[in-house]
């Protein structure tokens, strides 16, 4: 495949070193993207291993090892191709109805995005394939946050059925298997071409940042209950589809914003409408890939911090906020002993109130038709996990042909009304033209 296997290490990604750093520090991060396609019709399971086995020739994220070296500091190493066998667990459920069927896979997948890694023992994949019946499967993926973020899950799952697609029209077979790209050499590429603006320009900015958001803080007590888990979230959903969001897509368009920013302005709209805070603090996470990474899996997002001051103008708060993440985005590429010198606040407990906001990478349908009658519907059977929330957490999932959006409450803070009129007024307020400064 002409990329280097040898027992080299190599420099991690920024966003790689980010999770790997916090995961050792013991912060508060989940360990693996979970990947869950309720597959409807005759799957033809030999082409599907075929299809599995070609992605791990595909994508070299598939095939990393992460190390440390004598002094303790990570790196990276690529190893040959897996064998096609033991790829895949295949297990017969013996349900009584699709019913009890769904309550096993959400179980399962529950202990599953629980159970820690072993990165340098281990593959960074885990893959099961479920079979209720003949026509009902469902696969499952377990993708480590340390070499995968949420693009590169897409492009899997995109990569993952387009792979099985044509292994049916070849009878089984893949007869060439096309690599996405060298992942390694495009990371050293990036630190090499980063790394020294990193320490000068981008620190800079961030000291500024940190310092500037630590002069505006409450300056409040941690969360009193110290180590106490949150309570269950109330949960609040809703969706956007048909020529409503036409519509708004259009508008984001013309406002040169995306359906996420728009739904996070009218988000921090209504906080602040709700709320006298004077201003919301946000991580989201910035993908850090160039025009040529576009279609590489690995781990390249890194999350930084962004700043909403108070407006109940939902169009003025999309007009600063496009402003603030094109500054994030100029100023993305850091290290993280670079984040950390430029003085980047370290959790001290769990604070209470927070905001916090995230998008899904619109890049796989939810519904692909496939060649035999086989119909795969993404992000099914969704674990039964407790949330808890700390505060407000706004969900957004942009799709083809829906948007789908949940808001998590603090039980603590807000009752159950309380959360109904909060996500009715929100979802009122999305549906409205979108209007900022610079369309006015």
């Amino acid at each position: 495949m002409g990329h280097d296997t040898t027992e080299k290490a190599h420099v991690l990604s920024y966003g790689q070193e980010q999770q790997y750093w916090r995961e050792r520090r013991g912060e508060r991060t989940s360990l693996s993207l979970p990947v869950s396609c309720r597959i409807d019709g005759p799957l033809d399971v030999t082409a599907f291993a075929t299809a599995l086995h070609a992605m791990t020739l595909r994508h070299d994220a598939l095939r990393l090892r992460i190390v440390e070296d004598a002094d303790g500091h990570p790196a990276q190493l690529l190893r040959e191709p897996p064998p096609m066998t033991g790829l895949l667990t295949l297990t017969q459920v013996n349900a009584r109805s699709e019913d009890q069927f769904a309550a096993f896979v959400a179980k399962l997948r529950q202990a599953d995005l629980l159970t820690p890694w072993n990165l340098a023992e281990q593959w960074p994949f885990r893959f099961r394939l479920l079979r209720c019946s003949p026509e009902l499967h469902v696969f499952l993926a377990d993708l480590p946050r340390l070499t995968t973020d949420g693009r590169a899950r897409s492009v899997f799952v995109r990569d993952l059925w387009d792979h099985y697609a044509r292994a049916v029209e070849a009878g089984g077979r893949l007869p060439a298997v096309r690599s996405a790209g060298d992942l390694l050499g495009a990371v050293r590429r990036q630190r090499d071409r980063f790394d020294g603006r990193s320490s000068t320009v981008n620190r800079a900015y961030w000291e500024k940042k940190f310092g500037a958001i630590a002069e505006a803080a409450p300056g409040g007590p941690p969360d009193a209950t110290g180590a106490e888990a949150p309570q269950p979230a109330l949960t609040r959903y809703f969706s956007l589809s048909g020529p409503t969001l036409d519509v708004l897509r259009d508008h984001c368009r013309r406002a040169g914003a995306s359906m996420f920013q728009w739904l996070l302005a009218c988000f921090a709209a209504e906080v602040f409408r709700r709320s006298p805070r004077t201003s919301i603090d946000l991580t989201l996470p910035m993908d850090t890939r160039g025009t040529d990474e576009a279609d590489l899996m690995g781990k390249w997002a890194i999350s930084l911090p962004l700043r909403i001051p108070r407006c109940e103008d939902p169009g003025r708060v999309l007009h600063g906020l496009k402003a603030e993440i094109l500054q994030t985005m100029r100023h993305r590429h850091i290290t993280e002993a670079d984040l950390v010198a430029a003085g980047r606040p370290r959790p001290a407990g769990r604070p209470r109130h927070a905001v916090n906001a995230r998008s899904g990478d619109n890049a796989a349908p939810e519904v692909t038709s496939l060649p035999g009658g086989v119909v795969v519907t993404d992000h099914a059977f969704a674990p039964r996990i407790d949330y808890g929330s700390d505060g407000l957490d706004l969900a957004v999932g942009d799709f083809p042909r829906r948007t789908g959006v949940s808001v998590r409450f603090d039980p603590r803070d807000h009752t159950a009304a309380d959360a109904d009129a909060f996500t009715e007024a929100l979802h009122r307020q999305a549906c409205q033209p979108v209007v900022t400064e610079g369309n006015l």
